[in-house]
């Protein structure tokens, strides 16, 4: 049995192993009886817990408490230590690109190494290759014991000549195994298997962004969108990667969302006249994933906006308008300040405070992101620094996407934010943060189950995997538990993985035609800890519930003694027999002589 198990390379759920085979001794019937052996590498994250909080103490505990009832069902139990002193490893521990891998614009991969060994690396390589195509590599001198450093690689992607053509579907994507290895001494790193990483590249021609612009009859140099249209996608010979439309309120009806991965809202006051179709809509998009940015002015009333927008707290927007502040001849200003949590839609922190310091702000909305019921959810990014610090930007996570909502609209009536570098930086980091969890969505650790949403109206509810090894093969969709009548064409495949390396799969478009999807699974950082238990502390704990604990070099000796234990009662049963036997026979011969 044991030679026809085929082992994983996913984490070890030692206590959920042995509660199995506990639950099967205690339903065996008789027979030989059985000793059981626990052959580990003595790690302390298996055996000691470390991050109190997250279940690992309990799970620690059980874990003996299992051991101890096991014992009690079998003559012999013994944990065998198998591991080595020898505890240097080098991990990767991730692989991510900064940004949204767009066709022909530069971009980067960040790969973080870990040293989880108790003495420091050298001159270690990190090779990088993508596809089938020549490594990049990339040094670091020296990676102190416990600490972690991010190397990046310069990448640019080409899409096909015929996918990237301008009315080709903007959601087109083209996918990219890339490799991440690393080579240094083996002392240095004795588990290899997480010194390789693997990322799924999306390549795509673009982030499809659409402007909503409330300025719906000004001229093109006077509109909401005229500079946030040259700060996205600025005219030249290098691309930056955002595919822009520029559309009216009154136009909105006509347009599928789905096309679309960041929708601008600015200055707008025609969706509340629409709200049962436009706010829901809209609503519907980003549960399902979408990213969308309100920048509300003039036009814009508190009312209208807070009663379809905000909803004490449990609409979209997560900022309430109350009032609009400041000053109309734009003699006196405010400034605004970047918080820490500015990190969360993009590179923006309160590092960067300098490149706003000279941004000027005549007029805003006073405006709150505290609300009375328990739906807010907000998280402020940026203040204005006018005496009652209002927010200034404020986001909160809406379902599946996210809401950026600022107190200030996207043109120069109210600030002279445009005419400074910093406007162009912020509005590039923002689209590249709010969009994140959609190239970031094909990473996952070994173990963890890949779970890709089918459209059974596009699709055909069956496809193909292939995966490391001789994983894959035919998978189907299944209708998930949900009541959602709106969603009952929205199917699931559910796959686990059990190995390191890419898994392709492959679906059946129903028009004809075919679409893959590309999955990265990773080790688990926490496996590659190789610092082993105190063994006093677990001798001591298996001792208490009589289990034994030995080395691999008494363990050879058990073999005997085992099997002796085995099979006493047999021998003693044989011994009887025999000594019965004797007198039997000595009984009937002596009878017959007298």
């Amino acid at each position: 049995r044991v030679e026809q198990l085929a082992g994983g390379e996913g984490s070890t759920r030692l206590t959920e192993v042995l509660a199995t085979l506990e639950s099967s001794l205690a339903g065996a019937e008789g027979g030989a009886n059985r000793v059981v052996y626990v052959f580990s590498d003595m790690r302390r994250e298996d055996w000691q817990a470390q991050r109190k909080g997250e279940g690992q103490a309990e799970a620690a505990a059980d874990l003996f408490g299992v051991l101890g009832r096991i014992r009690q069902l079998v003559p012999g139990c013994y944990v065998v230590d198998a591991g080595s002193e020898e505890q240097g490893n080098l991990t990767i521990a991730e692989v991510r690109a900064e940004g949204p891998l767009a066709s022909g614009v530069g971009g980067g991969l960040d790969v973080t190494v870990k040293n989880q060994g108790v003495a420091d690396a050298t001159d270690t390589r990190v090779r990088l290759t993508v596809a089938s195509g020549l490594p990049a590599v990339e040094i670091i001198d020296r990676l102190k014991a416990g600490d972690s450093m991010t190397v990046r690689f310069p990448v640019m992607f080409n899409m096909s000549e015929e996918a990237n053509q301008p009315e080709q579907v903007g959601r087109r994507v083209e996918l990219r195994e890339v490799r991440v290895e690393l080579e240094s001494s083996v002392a240095a790193d004795r588990l290899r298997e997480d010194s390789v990483g693997y990322f799924a590249a999306r390549v795509t021609r673009g982030t499809q962004v659409l402007l909503i612009d409330g300025e719906e009859n000004a001229g093109d140099d006077q509109g909401e969108s005229y500079f946030l249209k040259r700060a996205l996608a600025p005219e030249g010979p290098v691309p930056s990667g955002v595919l822009l439309r520029v559309v009216s309120e009154q136009d909105l009806e006509s347009i599928d969302l789905d096309d679309y991965e960041v929708v601008f809202w600015l200055n707008g006051y025609r969706l509340y006249e629409q709200a049962v179709g436009s706010l829901a809509r809209l609503d519907k998009w980003v549960t399902r994933g979408g990213s969308l940015v309100l920048m509300p002015g003039d036009q814009v009333e508190a009312a209208q906006f807070n009663a379809g927008m905000w909803r004490e707290g449990w609409g979209l927007s997560p900022l309430k308008l109350e009032a609009i502040r400041g000053d109309k001849e734009r003699t006196s200003w405010v400034g605004i300040r970047f918080d820490e949590t500015a990190g969360q839609v993009g590179r923006l922190g309160s590092e960067q405070q300098v490149l706003f310091d000279a941004v000027k702000v005549f007029r805003w909305w006073k405006a709150t992101a505290e609300a009375s019921g328990t739906g807010d959810g907000s998280i402020v990014l940026a203040r204005l620094n006018d005496t009652e610090q209002s927010p200034a930007v404020a986001t909160k996570t809406w379902g599946k996407g996210r809401v950026v909502a600022f107190a200030i609209p996207a043109d120069a009536e109210w600030h002279d934010w445009p005419s400074h570098p910093s406007f162009v930086l912020l509005f590039q980091e923002l689209v590249g943060g709010v969009t994140k969890a959609k190239w970031d969505q094909a990473r996952l650790r070994v173990g963890e189950t890949i779970d890709q949403p089918v459209d059974i109206g596009q699709f055909e509810p069956r496809g193909r995997m292939s995966g490391p090894g001789d994983s894959g093969g035919v998978v189907q969709a299944t209708l998930p538990n949900h009541d959602d009548p709106e969603n009952s064409a929205i199917w699931q495949i559910a796959y686990p993985t059990t190995h390191l390396g890419f898994y392709d799969l492959t679906l059946t478009r129903r028009e004809g035609g075919a679409e893959r999807f590309l999955f990265a699974v990773n080790a688990d950082e926490r496996e590659g800890n190789l610092r082993r238990v105190e063994r006093g502390v677990v001798r001591d704990q298996l001792a208490e519930a009589r289990v034994g604990f030995v080395g691999t070099e008494e363990a050879v000796m058990l073999e005997d003694k085992a099997g002796r234990t085995e099979v006493w009662w047999y021998l003693a049963v044989l011994l009887g027999v025999v000594l019965a036997g004797e007198q039997v026979l000595g009984w009937f011969f002596g009878r017959e002589r007298t």
